[in-house]
């Protein structure tokens, strides 16, 4: 469901399985949030893609891993397209169009599009939660005993508590956590 169905088929597709940078447009956030580290989380193993020589993102072991079905907030999925989010969210305050790819901000949510489709959400708002029902400015607590232990990721931006599903893909959940173990933000943020 994830690879194929996130970009519709699109050309891309043969790119988000890898952690290489590709030519998307420095704007895009889900390139800028490249990790600075490379720690693999624990029960997990890089592979390399012999067609390619790349290596893959890690995928954790089953224990360790969400469903692809908690990559949403607010009901914004991975591969949905503008009239998708406007039907679901209303209009967006602020459109942003940056090298063709536009960005819906709304209070406290922002919706990254790349070729027409969601490849991020970003919630700080408490009204934009995953299905869980995890949601900003709830006690980090609740997300660990929903999900697990997290993968701790130190990246360019700050360090993240983020959570992978268990089946492929190039999506996970990324959450921000405050000096009071409280979410700042959380974000469904796609590899391309």
């Amino acid at each position: 469901m994830v690879a194929a169905a996130l970009l519709g088929g699109s050309a891309a597709i043969a790119s988000l399985a890898c952690t290489q940078a590709s030519s998307v447009p420095p704007s895009n956030r889900a390139l800028e949030d490249t990790p600075t580290s490379t720690a693999t989380p624990i029960g997990t193993s890089s592979q390399a893609m012999p067609e390619t020589g790349l290596t893959a993102r890690p995928q954790p072991v089953e224990d360790l891993a969400i469903s692809a079905s908690e990559l949403s907030l607010g009901g914004i999925y991975p591969g949905d397209d503008e009239a998708t989010v406007i039907a679901r969210l209303g209009q967006p305050e602020t459109i942003v169009e940056d090298f063709g790819d536009r960005t819906f901000e709304y209070t406290d949510l922002t919706v990254f599009f790349y070729e027409g489709r969601v490849i991020e959400v970003t919630s700080a708002n408490s009204a934009y939660c995953t299905p869980s029902g995890i949601c900003p400015n709830m006690a980090f607590e609740r997300a660990r005993a929903q999900y697990g232990t997290p993968t701790v990721a130190d990246r360019e931006d700050g360090q993240y508590m983020e959570y992978y599903p268990s089946e492929p893909g190039t999506c996970w959940l990324k959450i921000a956590v405050d000096g009071n173990d409280a979410i700042d933000a959380i974000t469904v943020e796609c590899q391309l």
